[in-house]
C-alpha cells in the first residue's frame, strides 16, 4: 500500500480510500485461513500420531510371548497406507470413494501348489479387499493387464488368523464358508493389530489368532505348513511335497521383547552423535533398542578402530607437550644459574618449528591460465556492424 493512502494515529489507522480498506480485510482473511490450516494439519498430524502409537502398543501386546520377533519390525513406525492409496483413483473406483482403508500394501499371496503371486491387500471398516492384475479379453483394453477386485472379504466371514511363532512374514486367513489364503508380508504385524481392531469394531467380538508351527489349510492343495528354524538360512526357504509346505527360517529375538517406549513428543528418530575422545561409548538409537530380560545387544565393533586412532592421536599429542614442557624447564634452569641459554633456546625452537611445520599446509599452486586461441589473420570492417580481427584478440 503506497504511503499516501494510510496515515497513522494515537490509537487508530486512517485509510483514505474503500479499495485499500477491502484489500487490508482480504488479506486478513486469507492470513486466518492459512493459520487455520496449520492448526488443522497440526492436529491431524498429532491425532494420527496418537492413533499409531495405540495401533502398535497393541500390536506388542498380540505378539508378547506368542512370536519371535525381528529386529527392524520391534520398533518400527507404523503408517498405514504404503502404496499411497489415497492419491490412487484406480483403487478408489475398485473399492469405493468413500471407503476409510485402515492398512494398505502389497503382499505375496500363494496359491495351491504354493507358487507365489502379487496382490494388493485393503483393509477398511467392513470388509477386506484384494486387487490383482487381470489380462482383458474383450473391450478396448484386450490384451492389457488390468486392476480388478480379485476377492471382497466381509469381516464378519473371517473365522481366524494364523500365524508361526518363528521369524517369519507368513499368515494364513481363515474364512468360515470359503477357502483360506496364505500370505506373505513384511508389514504382518501391522496388518494383524488394523485387522483385529476392524474386526472387534464391526462384529463386537474379538478376532481369533493362533499361534502354531504346524498349520493345516484347505485352500486345496496345501494341507499343512511346517515351520522350522536354521541357522544357515537367512531367507525364508519353501519347500512344497506332497501337499505338505516347509518353510525354513532363521532364528529370531526372543518372544519376551519389547518394543521402544515411545510418546507423542518423539519426533524423529534421533542419531546419536560419538565425540572424538577416547572415553566416547556407543550409546544404541532408540530404533535398535528393545527391552528383553534374556537378550542385551551388543554394541558394535566399528567404533573399535576410530577410538584407537583417535587414542594414537592423544598420545602423540602428549609426547610433544612433555617435550616442550622439559626445554621450557632446561631454560629456566639455565636463567637461574647465569648461564647462556643459547643450547636451550635453539632446543626450543627446534621443536616449535617441528611442530609450526607438522600444522603448516603447503599453499596449493595457482591454477594455469587458460589458453585461448589467438587470431593469425586480419580484417577492418567497412562499416560500424562489421565484426573486426586484430592482431591477439
Amino acid at each position: 500500500m503506497e504511503p499516501s493512502e494510510w496515515q497513522l494515529g494515537v490509537g487508530k489507522v486512517f485509510i483514505k480510500s474503500p479499495e485499500s480498506l477491502f484489500l487490508l480485510e482480504e488479506q486478513r482473511d486469507r492470513k486466518y485461513h492459512h493459520y487455520a490450516k496449520i492448526i488443522q494439519r497440526a492436529y491431524r498430524r498429532w491425532k494420527s500420531r496418537k492413533y499409531f502409537l495405540e495401533m502398535r502398543k497393541k500390536a506388542a501386546d498380540v505378539m508378547f510371548n506368542n512370536k519371535e520377533r525381528k529386529r527392524f519390525s520391534l520398533n518400527r513406525e507404523f503408517l498405514g497406507d504404503y502404496i499411497n492409496f489415497l492419491d490412487n483413483p484406480i483403487l478408489k473406483s475398485l473399492v469405493g470413494k468413500d471407503v476409510k482403508a485402515g492398512f494398505v500394501d502389497a503382499v505375496t499371496k500363494y496359491d495351491r501348489n504354493f507358487k507365489p503371486t502379487q496382490r494388493e491387500i485393503i483393509v477398511s471398516d467392513t470388509h477386506l479387499f484384494l486387487i490383482g492384475a487381470e489380462k482383458q479379453k474383450n473391450g478396448p483394453n484386450k490384451g492389457k493387464f488390468v486392476k480388478v477386485v480379485k476377492r471382497k472379504i466381509p469381516l464378519g466371514d473371517i473365522s481366524s488368523l494364523s500365524l508361526s511363532t518363528k521369524c517369519d512374514d507368513f499368515f494364513v486367513l481363515h474364512v468360515a464358508s470359503d477357502f483360506d489364503n496364505i500370505f506373505e508380508n513384511v508389514l504382518k504385524t501391522e496388518l494383524v493389530a488394523v485387522l483385529s481392531e476392524k474386526f472387534q469394531i464391526a462384529t463386537g467380538r474379538p478376532l481369533v489368532i493362533n499361534f502354531t508351527d504346524t498349520q493345516p489349510g484347505k485352500s486345496g492343495g496345501i494341507l499343512e505348513l511346517r515351520f522350522i528354524v536354521d541357522n544357515a538360512v537367512r531367507l525364508p526357504v519353501a519347500k512344497h511335497s506332497n501337499k505338505v509346505t516347509e518353510i525354513r527360517v532363521s532364528p529370531g529375538l526372543p518372544k519376551d521383547s519389547k518394543p521402544f517406549p515411545r510418546t507423542l513428543f518423539d519426533n524423529q528418530k534421533k542419531q546419536t552423535k560419538v565425540t572424538n575422545h577416547p572415553t566416547a561409548q556407543y550409546v544404541p538409537s532408540a530404533a535398535n533398542q528393545y527391552h528383553s530380560p534374556n537378550h542385551i545387544v551388543s554394541p558394535p565393533q566399528q567404533m573399535q578402530p576410530q577410538q584407537h586412532q583417535v587414542q594414537q592421536q592423544m598420545q602423540s599429542q602428549q609426547i610433544l607437550n612433555q617435550s616442550l614442557q622439559s626445554s621450557i624447564g632446561q631454560r629456566a634452569a639455565n636463567l637461574s644459574g647465569n648461564t647462556t641459554p643459547y643450547g636451550s633456546n635453539n632446543q626450543l625452537g627446534s621443536i616449535s618449528a617441528v611442530a609450526a611445520a607438522a600444522k603448516k599446509k603447503p599453499v596449493p599452486p595457482p591454477p594455469p591460465a587458460k589458453k585461448v586461441p589467438r587470431c593469425t589473420a586480419l580484417y577492418v570492417g567497412i562499416a560500424l556492424y562489421y565484426v573486426c580481427a586484430n592482431t591477439a584478440d
